[in-house]
């Protein structure tokens, strides 16, 4: 009789933790951003806990360039003197004809022009480095007041080591207004 109680004590204990690690949540779904680089191939991966967009309209070109952070630390608009905030975070900035940012994949192309679905500017501050990108894609999807972010950027430095920048972000946005010039 003992026996057959251990096995069932066992196979009850065994089914409980199967079935919470089983409903853990994915690590694609927390916030962060991470940077690779060939020569070390170990990823720094960066916890990202804000999102932040700040807009200004280019009169002269019928379109609105966005500037998007995300970051570790919290952002406000005294530190958005960019191209840093305090803490580790992910700028870019990125065009369209629509006066909020839509959803959408925005290519990285430094000689966009100001097209809309570009971006022209990318780049990482993460103790103690620093990274411009090269080339890249950013997802933006939003929900109601919520967005999320999913991108990939890419540079070789002048050693000709290559440099990955990956990051999701899911949650709220702070809209930030156009600091005054």
């Amino acid at each position: 009789m003992n026996k057959k109680f251990f096995k069932t004590l066992i196979f009850g204990v065994l089914s409980i933790v199967m079935l919470l690690s089983g409903c853990k949540k994915d690590d694609s779904e927390t916030n962060y951003f991470s940077v690779t680089d060939s020569y070390s191939n170990i990823p720094q991966k960066i916890s990202l806990k804000y999102c932040s967009i700040m807009k200004y309209e280019l009169t002269n070109k019928g379109t609105y360039m966005y500037y998007l952070m995300v970051s570790s630390s919290s952002i406000s608009v005294g530190e958005l003197t960019w191209p840093a905030s305090k803490g580790k975070n992910v700028f870019i900035r990125l065009y369209s004809e629509d006066e909020t940012l839509p959803s959408g994949q925005y290519t990285y192309d430094p000689f966009a022009s100001c097209d809309s679905f570009t971006a022209d500017l990318c780049h990482a501050d993460y103790y103690p480095g620093y990274l411009e990108c090269g080339s890249g894609v950013l997802n933006i999807i939003h929900n109601g007041n919520r967005i999320t972010l999913d991108f990939a950027f890419y540079n070789t430095t002048v050693q000709d080591i290559s440099v990955k920048l990956e990051g999701y972000y899911s949650g709220t946005v702070k809209e930030l207004i156009k600091p005054v010039e």
